[in-house]
């Protein structure tokens, strides 16, 4: 009887942690992340997307983003990132390691335009994360009509050409870019794509502070317990940037950096702003406007990073 009433119980405290922390919504690979950050009390954790893992294949230096910040601050740094990872999706594993023990650890989060500031703390989790993320797919098996706009999805056409999903334009001009490009790395091929691609990246916020409000619910989460943090608006290729897309672009996106950096300033945020930091030079996959650095733009960056990280010992 007493091992029954034993089994019920277990059962009952399952379905409670599920409710509590929706783990059903996390990506697969994620799970791999959740178990290093579980494991990573009394360190520096270093969250990110494919910025943090790219490595040029003209370089020379194949460490990462996060190995050249170990060895600039002298001590180990946990790489708790993988590529297509969201700020939204990173503060929400941070929360969940918090829940489990977390402790003595300072996190930093990249902050970047292209990826659309804090926007990405608004998504949902748990069942509807499931929906959110599967409601073009059921539209489609059902002979629905696609609406991007009513998914929250970026634009897909520009100046005439319809460039479809990331799934599909990924698929169609990202093989080309990689297999035409030569060292050192170019702005791109195909003009007219590397601008869609720079015109969906970052001229489409209107604000850099929507999702403003989920984001501060994660922050509040995570400083009740008294976990630190720290914020890097990463480098923007502002050089290509100006070149496809004109002065006016630049002036807009600055605009946007400075709102952010002002709003995480008042809140009290340890923020380094890195985004006029590294030239167009230091960019690898320039074509793709996602961020990615060479050996000389991540050895800058990684630099700043452990200047700011000293601050905390």
């Amino acid at each position: 009887m007493a091992f029954r009433y034993m089994c019920a119980a277990a059962v009952a405290f399952a379905i409670a942690l599920l409710c509590a922390l929706p783990l059903h919504s996390i990506h697969g690979n994620d799970l791999k992340l959740l178990r290093k950050l579980m494991s990573a009390s009394d360190t520096i954790v270093l969250f990110g997307n494919s910025v943090s893992g790219h490595v040029s294949k003209c370089d020379s230096d194949r460490r990462t983003l996060p190995q050249m910040t170990a060895d600039d601050l002298g001590r180990p740094v946990v790489d708790v990132s993988r590529g297509g990872l969201r700020l939204g999706e990173m503060m929400y594993l941070a929360r969940i390691g918090a829940a489990f023990g977390l402790n003595d650890s300072v996190l930093v989060f990249p902050i970047s335009p292209e990826a659309g500031f804090l926007r990405t703390t608004r998504e949902p989790t748990g069942a509807r994360a499931f929906l959110d993320k599967n409601y073009q797919s059921l539209i489609d098996a059902i002979g629905g009509e696609r609406n991007n706009a009513a998914i929250g999805q970026p634009p897909d056409e520009f100046e005439g050409v319809h460039y479809g999903t990331y799934a599909e334009f990924s698929r169609t001009h990202f093989p080309h870019e990689k297999q035409a490009m030569g060292c050192p790395e170019t702005q791109g091929n195909d003009r007219a794509f590397v601008r869609f691609m720079y015109w969906r990246n970052f001229l489409q916020s209107r604000s850099a502070l929507v999702g403003m409000e989920a984001f501060q619910g994660h922050r509040e989460s995570l400083s009740s317990r008294h976990i630190r943090v720290a914020f890097v608006l990463m480098p923007v290729n502002f050089d290509d940037l100006r070149e496809l897309d004109g002065e006016l672009a630049v002036v807009t996106v600055r605009q946007q950096i400075k709102e952010m950096r002002a709003a995480l300033t008042r809140m009290g945020e340890t923020v380094l702003d890195l985004s006029e930091k590294v030239g167009a030079a230091g960019f690898a996959d320039r074509w793709c406007a996602c961020g990615h650095m060479n050996e000389a733009g991540r050895a800058a960056s990684a630099h700043y990073i452990a200047e700011m990280l000293q601050r905390f010992e």
